[in-house]
């Protein structure tokens, strides 16, 4: 993976780049353009048939000029081969970043959070987003707690929904707490996760997601076998039910060893899941 991430990184640097910077579309801005790599290749979680994903950050007045006649405003970038790699790139104003950062959105955290800055010729990245690095630990700590907390009303509330089971509720709601646990296992163990691809091949690979992995799995292979037409708990939701539980005690374990909060006043709307 190391050798694949390599060829693909300085493909991104050496010919990505100097493509995204020579289209005429760019030319009288490219001093006030800051270039990012992102996603799988800037985090290191590529494989060989990865794309590249390059972002293009600006201010207002150059978006409205730069964005005309594209898809970036419908969230479509705009594609190309390099060396027979697709190549990926869009644009975003750093106002609408930042809000979407300062939401703890994972999709905006692990794309922008994990950038590799290509070109930033006015240094706007630093003067935007030095606050990423300043506020780091406090980021963490509060997306944890969060997230941690939201499991714990999550996993009561499929415990409540097993006292009447619908087998369509119960597979929704299971899949959400894997969902979760797996973030929560990623952020425990400080390595980048990727929300909407291969979740359990980014989020479980430190030591707290190889601990749940196979509860998680578990969980998922009971989903088929959830509900039950005479309104009783069937043997799957009792498994369902007593593999969450160890889930969440082993979160919560680690969460109250890194002197973490297990458990909040009132949940944090901003990690419900989409």
């Amino acid at each position: 993976m190391r050798e694949i991430h390599s060829k693909l990184l300085h493909l991104a640097k050496h010919r990505c780049l100097p493509y995204v910077l020579g289209l005429p579309l760019f030319a009288e801005y490219t001093d006030r353009l800051t270039i990012l790599l992102v996603g799988s290749v800037a985090t290191g979680l590529c494989r060989e048939d990865s794309d590249i994903d390059i972002a293009i950050l600006c201010a207002h007045d150059v978006y409205d000029s730069i964005a005309e006649g594209s898809d970036w405003r419908q969230g479509r970038p705009s594609e190309t081969k390099i060396e027979g790699t697709q190549l990926h790139y869009y644009a975003e104003t750093f106002e609408w970043v930042d809000s979407q950062l300062r939401s703890l959105d994972d999709v905006p955290l692990y794309a922008y959070g994990s950038a590799l800055v290509l070109h930033d010729p006015k240094d706007q990245y630093e003067s935007h987003f030095a606050w990423l690095t300043d506020e780091a630990g406090s980021l963490w700590k509060e997306r944890l707690e969060g997230k941690l907390d939201m499991l714990l009303r999550r996993s009561r509330a499929l415990d409540q929904a097993l006292r009447d089971p619908d087998t369509i509720v119960l597979a929704r709601m299971t899949l959400e707490l894997v969902t979760r646990a797996s973030k929560i296992a990623a952020l425990l163990d400080s390595i980048p996760f990727d929300p909407r691809k291969r979740l359990f091949e980014t989020a479980l690979s430190g030591s707290m997601g190889r601990r749940i992995e196979p509860l998680l799995r578990d969980m998922v292979s009971a989903i088929g076998d959830l509900g039950s037409s005479d309104g009783r708990e069937s043997s799957a939701g009792t498994r369902v039910r007593s593999t969450t539980a160890q889930v969440v005690d082993a979160l919560s374990g680690e969460a109250a060893r890194q002197q973490l909060r297990v458990g909040l006043d009132a949940p944090d709307r901003r990690q419900l899941e989409e």
